[in-house]
């Protein structure tokens, strides 16, 4: 390859790179703080239940360890030759902060979706049990809007457990 075709892809490459650290930055929003060994053991406990319970749907299910850099998902559950990036959420007061996705979280799933392996998603667990299932990049869009999301927002734009998996397998 030429050196001028050389540097015009770097080019196109670097605009790219700076534009999903822009896209990433805006919906991690900085300055967070670090969860409370309560509040890692509750979410521990979610991914492990969230496993057994697509286990039963017939699922592949594997939660990814936790380890000092973190990992871009809590879950990855496959079926019928699909896979399913999954971060898990334990909803304190049935609120949704933005600010949760985390860096490495948004873009892994961002580059989940751009080499063509599908949707990541997000589990919400509310105060009651429910879980809801929403999309990266429904959650991208919201972001540019809200801060978070009420119990009511997560009902609305989320689906149930169960309806999850039909679309799955459908």
């Amino acid at each position: 390859m030429p050196q001028k075709n050389k540097e015009a892809a770097l080019g196109v490459a670097d605009r790219k790179a700076a534009s999903v650290k822009a896209q990433i930055q805006h919906i991690t929003r900085e300055g967070k703080k670090q969860p409370s060994n309560d509040n890692k053991k509750v979410g521990n406990t979610f991914e492990r239940d969230l496993c057994l319970s697509l286990s039963g749907y017939g699922f592949w299910a594997h939660n990814l360890a936790q380890n000092s850099q973190g990992q871009p998902f809590d879950v990855l559950a496959a079926k019928d030759g699909k896979s399913y990036p999954i971060d898990c959420k334990v909803c304190e007061k049935n609120i949704f902060k933005m600010e949760r996705i985390e860096e490495n979280q948004a873009l892994a799933m961002m580059l989940w979706r751009e080499t063509g392996n599908g949707e990541g998603w997000f589990a919400l667990k509310l105060n009651n049990g429910e879980v809801f299932f929403l999309t990266f990049s429904l959650l991208e869009e919201l972001s540019l809007t809200k801060h978070a999301l009420s119990e009511s927002e997560i009902r609305r734009y989320g689906v149930t457990l169960g309806k999850w998996v039909s679309q799955c397998e459908s």
